[in-house]
């Protein structure tokens, strides 16, 4: 009789719970870097693992950014497909930077 009480209360609190919306409001736009002028990907790069959120914040950055995605397709931005596993750590271990004048990672 105690564990069908617990279930029950437990049944209870599940259905009151309510799931938080997800944040609506656009970050704002960073302000892009002037000493990045006429620098490369190679000499500075920004990347995001996104799932749902949005990434408008990192568009003066877009000759910089590498995007993995793991939610769905994002219309006119251009970003990697992945399966949605492994939290961030997947991502991490996906992104490979290649080494800079042929020496290996430092």
């Amino acid at each position: 009789m105690y564990c069908q009480e617990i279930l029950k209360k437990s049944y209870i609190l599940l259905n009151e719970m309510t799931i938080p919306p997800r944040r609506s409001k656009r970050t704002p736009l960073f302000d892009y870097c002037k000493r990045l002028d006429g620098k490369t990907k190679r000499d500075f790069e920004i990347v995001i693992a996104r799932y749902d959120e949005d990434i408008s914040w990192s568009d003066n950055y877009k000759s910089f950014r590498t995007i993995y995605n793991k939610g769905e397709p994002i219309s006119n931005v251009q970003s990697i497909q992945l399966e949605n596993k492994g939290h961030l750590a997947h991502t991490i271990l996906v992104h490979r930077p290649k080494p800079v004048g042929g020496r290996g990672l430092v």
